[in-house]
């Protein structure tokens, strides 16, 4: 079940225990001096700001971390499944994805705190994802279905899915745990949709100007529709001098969600 308030981190198991550890420590709490530094997907003008995980819409947007210490950004379609970029997961020394037992997902995570902790009980990837070590040259629907093996929030705590596309010029959001901020959910609340990219094998990629850089792949690029804030796309790239990137379109994810329960079965 979901808690409701903030706890400590202090997981039974050896192995989270073990994981944990390792984030909390100061060299990991610090936050890496890149200020000065043209980030990618930021540029020279920063426009983002912390935002509270104690509120709708990023309440349902998570912390997906692994046991090998890679860290990206998730979000709740239902209380028992996590959308995030497929590239997130993937060992390039290995050619495999990550052991779905060695993925955890964190809600509410700040400072070191968080409301929930589950582990991956099943990752649902597109058969047509063919991972490159060159992001440019992956081809396929980048996007991983994290199955949880219990639920860490209710329904009203999920993120609903945008059913098409976003248009050009749309208000637009974008938020997660990144590269020179991993402590904190950062987030753009004042950029819009642009022109999307189209790619050889036909699909198009949402086009954004959300600052967000290295650690935001798998947040997720919001949109306004029937007065709430919904999921359009999933960010899976940033332009390297400049605000802005790409997102995975999200909405053929909503079948996948349909055929899953809130606990996950």
């Amino acid at each position: 079940m979901a808690s409701d308030g903030p706890r400590m981190m202090y997981p039974g198991r050896a192995a989270l225990l073990l994981l944990m550890a390792w984030i909390i420590t100061p060299a990991a709490r610090a936050e890496p001096a890149t200020r000065n530094q043209v980030l990618p997907g930021v540029g020279t003008t920063d426009r983002r700001l912390p935002v509270s995980t104690e509120a709708m819409p990023w309440k349902a947007v998570v912390r997906v971390q692994t046991e090998l210490g890679g860290r990206c950004t998730g979000f709740l379609i239902a209380p028992a499944v996590v959308l995030t970029a497929a590239h997130c997961l993937w060992i390039p020394k290995t050619g495999n994805y990550v052991f779905p037992p060695h993925i955890h997902v964190l809600t509410g995570y700040s400072l070191g705190q968080y409301r929930d902790h589950a582990r991956v009980r099943r990752i649902v990837i597109p058969p047509a994802y063919v991972p490159k070590i060159r992001q440019d040259q992956t081809t396929g629907p980048d996007r991983a279905v994290l199955i949880l093996d219990h639920a860490v929030a209710r329904p009203d705590s999920v993120l609903p899915l945008l059913r098409g596309l976003p248009i050009s010029g749309e208000a637009a959001m974008l938020g997660g745990y990144e590269q020179d901020r991993r402590e904190r959910l950062m987030a753009d609340t004042a950029c819009h949709i642009t022109t999307p990219q189209p790619l050889p094998d036909g699909r198009e990629l949402i086009g954004h100007d959300c600052s967000a850089t290295r650690g935001s792949s798998g947040g997720p690029l919001l949109v306004r529709q029937d007065n709430q804030w919904v999921a359009a796309g999933i960010n899976v790239r940033a332009w390297t001098e400049d605000n802005g990137g790409l997102a995975e379109p999200c909405y053929d994810e909503q079948a996948i969600k349909d055929s899953t329960t809130g606990n996950g079965q």
